[in-house]
């Protein structure tokens, strides 16, 4: 039997391109939820005149409440 996604990243850093788009999102959702990550570093680009800190705040804050609502389902 090999090892699990799981603990190939516990206690880890992940650092994750695309973090923004449908699959980067998903990704970062599903590491919040699945893994104990240490920690996830992105990289986040200004797009359409929003900031990139603004940029990444809208997607977390969207992963964070898709990650709460998993666990309270």
């Amino acid at each position: 039997m090999g090892i699990s996604i799981a603990d190939t990243f516990r206690d880890g850093v992940v650092f994750i391109t695309g973090s923004t788009g449908f699959l980067g999102t998903i990704l970062l959702e599903k590491l919040l939820r699945s893994c104990d990550v240490k920690t996830i570093a992105v990289l986040v680009r200004s797009k359409k005149g929003l900031a990139a800190s603004q940029r990444a705040v809208d997607i977390y804050q969207r992963a964070v409440s898709q990650f709460l609502y998993l666990t309270v389902k």
